[in-house]
């Protein structure tokens, strides 16, 4: 069984599925992580007609908006504006970059990427836990429940 987990930086779980830079994949066999290995999320060429902002001198797809206290990663200042769904070409290459994967965790999903990775036949997990060895083996214990619906 492989298990990706959502990490900007290999060690915490990133709070926007669709945002995610990267994965943590591991390999289970068992109840014992066999190999743990980092897998970049490949963007692919941008799709016609997603909406294109530039904020901060960065190009981003969707839509944006400013959050308060609280909202996303660790190290963000609060009252930021950052845009969400990236359009539907990254929403493809995260699937894509998960596709031999099982089972999905992160801390936070759209819709859209909840409909897709059930498309795919992936098991979306959801977590409050930060860490990606903590939240593997919350994982591994059972102690995670599958998202049914957001």
């Amino acid at each position: 069984m492989k298990v990706a987990i959502a990490s900007n930086n290999e060690q915490t779980v990133a709070y926007h599925l669709g945002r995610a830079k990267g994965f943590v994949i591991a390999e289970i066999e068992g109840e014992e992580v066999k190999e743990k290995t980092y897998r970049p999320v490949s963007e692919s060429a941008p799709v016609r007609g997603a909406r294109m902002q530039m904020r901060h001198g960065a190009e981003v797809r969707g839509h944006g908006h400013r959050h308060g206290h609280g909202c996303c990663e660790e190290g963000e200042e609060a009252g930021h504006w950052h845009g969400h769904g990236q359009g539907a070409g990254h929403g493809i290459a995260v699937v894509t970059t998960v596709q031999d994967c099982d089972a999905v965790i992160a801390r936070g999903a759209g819709p859209g990427m909840v409909r897709n990775l059930s498309a795919a036949g992936k098991k979306l997990y959801l977590t409050e836990i930060t860490s990606v060895d903590e939240a593997l083996t919350a994982f591994l214990k059972g102690e995670l429940k599958p998202a049914t619906s957001i």
